[in-house]
């Protein structure tokens, strides 16, 4: 769950300071001057597409790589060790959180330089992309401990997560497990 909206917020994020940085470099607003004159200003670095292609770019291969490693873990052959459910826990919170550190560490300076970026920006049309920015930086900034807790202490994340599901169930697989002791297949 954390993981996708650390990874929907980054892509709002990326996708708003693109639309804004519409040379890929800087943010400029036009504006009135008080002597019928106009007021440009430039805000750079800004995070346009020359910031968040190669971001892009970078973190498709560790999302094609988890959604792999995920459909690995989930289709792997269950085994009779009670504790199995625990382990493909585990493994998927490393996975998981993996991604969320990763959007976390990229989320939190691209939402950081809009939000200083914009703040400074006199003009319109900023409003709207501030008030996005500076929950960006916000997930950002909390998904970097909960994405380096699940990456270090997947474990303890993990039987957290299973405690709501109750006991950890024996699996029966054929001629193993409780079934296969009392003879019964």
């Amino acid at each position: 769950m954390l993981s996708a909206l650390a990874l929907g917020v980054l892509v709002l994020v990326t996708f708003v300071s693109t639309t804004l940085a519409t040379s890929g470099r800087y943010f400029s607003t036009v504006q009135d001057g008080a002597d019928g004159g106009v007021l440009r200003t430039i805000a750079s670095p800004f995070p346009g597409a020359h910031y968040t292609v190669p971001i892009w770019v970078s973190l498709l291969p560790l999302v094609v790589s988890a959604v792999l490693v995920l459909r690995l873990i989930l289709r792997r052959r269950p085994s009779d060790d009670p504790q199995d459910i625990l382990l493909r826990r585990r493994s998927s919170t490393s996975v998981l959180g993996a991604v969320v550190l990763a959007c976390a560490l990229t989320l939190v300076p691209v939402a950081g330089l809009m939000v200083m970026r914009l703040a400074s920006a006199p003009g319109q049309g900023t409003g709207l992309a501030l008030a996005l920015a500076g929950p960006g930086a916000l997930v950002g900034l909390l998904a970097l401990p909960a994405g380096l807790a699940m990456v270090v202490f997947p474990e303890v994340v993990a039987r957290r997560s299973g405690a709501a599901d109750g006991p950890v169930p024996e699996i029966a697989v054929r001629g193993h497990g409780p079934a296969a002791a009392q003879g019964t297949r």
